[in-house]
């Protein structure tokens, strides 16, 4: 069994179990975003089109070309300078909308979707939005709290290699033009400390959905499950952007600007609704390496069908003993 569970939540055994997810349950996964999420995005990018063309698919393909051809490189500073004060409002509203209500809900919706479905019950789209609706206000604010840590983190290492650097540009002239390097390597360990970071809080989201724990007990359980599984996570987090960014970049070659438009939001729903299948899929991995989930979850569902053929079998008892004649 320890063997079997190697294999299958291996990063390869993760990322097939979430394309069998995929293959079995794509179109009630597509469907959260069809509801709310993809219509925002068509909108928005359509007026984004419509307002400033040459920033959209091809057009700005072209204009790089254009320029490189025509060694004219302030073309294309000239043609991005060109966005109006209009387009800057709407890419700031949306971004409001976008980050602090759809996301939220979308993602919790596809969260909590893929969790049901495992444990073999179903549920309609429908019902996992009202779902994310109703949770809405617990998500949301454990999220700011998530970034709440980032900012703080990040403010504290910036400080840090800033200090660092004034240090060495005005205490360093014993290390003989070495200050350069040192600046190297600080930068490099900041680097690899806020990757390691990201991964030790992959989870998070996972945990505020699945075990509705929020804020920063849910930063703590993260944590707990990432650790000894760092380097799964950084690769499956290093083939996600790698996928994602050759994906996102099949729109910008598409010769109508409408239909690039179109080709991106759809691109922006598959990659997300992919992202947190693995995502999903990697939190069962490492809860099953620190506490045996799949067992007790099983356990537990082997416990709830025989109470469910229990409670139909008094049923059909009742039934039956209704139904039966009174001799006397």
């Amino acid at each position: 069994m320890s063997n079997k569970n190697t294999v299958e939540y291996s990063i390869s055994g993760i990322l097939n179990r979430a394309i069998r997810q995929l293959q079995e349950n794509l179109l009630p996964l597509v469907k959260i975003s069809l509801a709310i999420a993809l219509p925002l995005n068509l909108i928005f990018n359509l007026i984004l089109a419509y307002l400033n063309p040459a920033q959209t698919g091809k057009g700005a393909m072209q204009m790089i070309i254009s320029a490189a051809e025509n060694q004219e490189l302030s073309a294309i500073t000239k043609d991005l300078a060109s966005s109006t004060i209009t387009t800057q409002i709407l890419q700031l509203v949306y971004a409001v909308i976008f980050y602090l209500l759809i996301m939220p809900i979308t993602d919790a919706a596809i969260c909590k979707m893929i969790h049901i479905l495992k444990t073999g019950k179903t549920i309609t789209y429908k019902r996992s939005l009202k779902w994310a609706l109703n949770k809405y206000a617990e998500v949301l604010l454990s999220l700011l709290v998530l970034a709440l840590v980032y900012t703080i983190i990040f403010l504290s290492l910036a400080a840090i290699v800033l200090a660092s650097v004034y240090i060495i540009d005005n205490f360093g002239q014993s290390l003989q033009g070495l200050q350069g390097m040192s600046i190297f390597f600080l930068v490099m360990m900041v680097s690899f400390f806020v990757i390691y970071l990201a991964c030790r809080l992959w989870l998070f989201f996972p945990v505020v959905i699945v075990e509705e724990i929020y804020f920063f007990a849910a930063v703590k359980r993260s944590m707990a499950l990432t650790k000894g599984n760092v380097s799964k996570i950084f690769w499956l987090y290093t083939l996600l952007g790698i996928t994602n960014t050759m994906l996102m970049s099949i729109p910008y070659f598409t010769p109508v600007i409408f239909l690039s438009v179109i080709l991106i939001c759809v691109t922006i729903m598959l990659n997300n609704t992919f992202y947190h299948t693995v995502m999903m899929n990697t939190y069962y991995a490492c809860r099953n390496n620190l506490e045996n989930y799949d067992i007790h979850e099983l356990t537990r569902l082997a416990f709830e069908k025989v109470e469910e053929q229990k409670k139909e079998d008094e049923s059909e008892n009742t039934i039956n003993y209704a139904e039966r004649p009174n001799n006397a």
